[in-house]
């Protein structure tokens, strides 16, 4: 028996999506395209979607799309060759450089701003073209990186395997203080006071860790079964689950990216959500404005008022915002005397606040002048 899918099928339905190459990577004459399948950027993978699954056709150039206005972001001339996504921007310990992983193999990078503010990129490999570094994580001489191959440290000019670790693919790399930290596929996070070892697991185990970050000496793990905590003398404890809406409450706990701020706001990033941790309700609230939400449930009713402005649906169907200044983008369903399930949507937010930037949208590629063309049937 074949199952409603929430999603459409990957292999029925088709999306056009352009990609920017660098300069020089197209010579003249034929060019072969090669597109490698494998493990999504851990900072975008979901539960029930880790690894890339996809088929493409009738790939070719099309001019390129004029540059962005109004952003506050511009790209770096000293970006990677051959076309690949960031994983993991480090700072590095020297408190001057950054470390750069991509999903390309064989490329690890540390960067150093000079004091114009350009930015240059030397290779750090090692001639180990065969590792996918995910992760890396120095103390200003020495440096441990997690591969696709498991965890890894830096003696001279080359990259060893570390002993009495797990062989899987590793997670996080992260140091503090005097203690290296690694986390692996399924097997927890493992602590050691050198790269070399030796390697022993902490209690945070059979479980797949994604971020670490820290506050004053409490720390917090973000992992495929929602945050944990540590701090003395109870150890390692789970913090209150994320909010399920409208997921499974295994897809809304699968976690993969933490942030603290400068006023030891701690943000987590669950699918496509921000939530920030009440620590006086012990409980998480959303993050942002809506347009950083992917779904919202309100009712008539909310025992937790939202920290954003939501907005109500009129009885003429028209969008009205709760404060002035702020745009809606809810569309919501039932009357207003019953409770409401809210989907945030595009297009009626207008226009975000400034310290709320929306990220750019993938939009589809077609050439100037020409009408989209809807592709040819399987």
């Amino acid at each position: 028996t074949l199952h409603p899918r929430s999603r459409p099928d990957p292999t029925s339905t088709w999306v056009t999506q352009q990609m920017t190459l660098p300069a020089g990577v197209l010579q003249s004459g034929l060019n072969h395209l090669r597109i490698v399948s494998g493990s999504r950027n851990p900072a975008r993978s979901w539960r029930w979607w880790r690894f890339e699954n996809f088929q493409f056709r009738h790939a070719r150039l099309a001019p390129p799309l004029p540059p962005a206005t109004g952003s506050r972001w511009r790209p770096l001339p000293a970006s990677p060759p051959g076309w690949s996504e960031a994983v993991r921007l480090r700072p590095a310990a020297d408190g001057t450089g950054v470390w750069l992983t991509t999903n390309r193999r064989g490329q690890l990078w540390y960067g150093r701003f000079d004091e114009a503010g350009q930015l240059t990129l030397t290779a750090q490999e090692a001639g180990r073209t065969d590792l996918l570094f995910l992760d890396v994580a120095d103390d200003g001489i020495r440096q441990v990186a997690a591969t696709d191959a498991g965890l890894f440290w830096r003696q001279g000019n080359s990259w060893l395997p570390t002993a009495g670790t797990p062989a899987r693919p590793a997670s996080l790399a992260w140091h503090r203080e005097t203690l290296w930290y690694a986390a692996f596929a399924a097997d927890g996070l493992w602590q050691a006071p050198h790269p070399a070892g030796p390697w022993s697991p902490t209690a945070l185990q059979g479980r797949t860790v994604f971020d670490l970050a820290a506050d004053g000496p409490t720390l917090f793990a973000a992992t495929d079964a929602g945050l944990f905590q540590f701090s003395e003398p109870k150890g390692w404890h789970p913090l209150a689950p994320l909010p399920a809406r409208t997921r499974t409450p295994d897809d809304a706990n699968y976690v993969t990216r933490l942030w603290i701020g400068n006023d030891g706001t701690l943000v987590a990033r669950s699918e496509g959500s921000l939530w920030r941790w009440a620590q006086e309700k012990a409980s998480w609230l959303p993050f942002g404005p809506p347009i950083f939400q992917d779904r919202w449930k309100c009712s008539s009713a909310a025992a937790t008022p939202a920290p954003w402005p939501v907005p109500t649906k009129t009885d003429s169907g028209s969008c009205q915002p709760t404060a002035p200044g702020h745009g809606s983008t809810a569309a919501c369903s039932t009357s207003s005397n019953l409770a409401q399930e809210c989907v945030w949507v595009p297009g009626c937010w207008s226009p975000p606040p400034t310290d709320f930037l929306p990220p750019p949208r993938t939009r589809p590629l077609t050439l100037p002048g020409a009408p989209p063309r809807a592709p040819p049937p399987l």
